[in-house]
């Protein structure tokens, strides 16, 4: 649950400013280590703990959707099926009436 907001966030925010720094240094690595993370954490199916929706989901998915949809990172095919499971969800769908 710390991932997004601790190592994605500032991650993507830093690449799409064009912002270049040491990954040693910088406690989110570079982008390629971080989209390698973000396939490794995605499920196949279902949900982050599998058939189990949970706040897990909640924050990783949403920080996927909305780092995605802003072209902040290229989702491969695994994550942007999960974003679409997620968006699909009637509670999502409620929340997100004004968008």
């Amino acid at each position: 649950m710390f991932f997004p907001g601790t190592t994605l966030e500032p991650l993507c925010s830093f690449n799409s400013l064009g912002i270049e720094g040491n990954p040693v240094s910088m406690g989110w690595g570079d982008m390629t280590r971080g989209l390698a993370t973000i396939e490794s954490m995605t499920p196949e199916r279902d949900w982050a703990l599998d058939e189990q929706f949970t706040a897990a989901d909640i924050i990783f998915g949403g920080a996927l959707s909305f780092f995605s949809g802003f072209k902040m990172f290229e989702a491969t095919p695994k994550v942007e099926a999960y974003i679409a499971r997620l968006v699909e969800r009637p509670a999502y769908k409620a929340s997100h009436t004004a968008f």
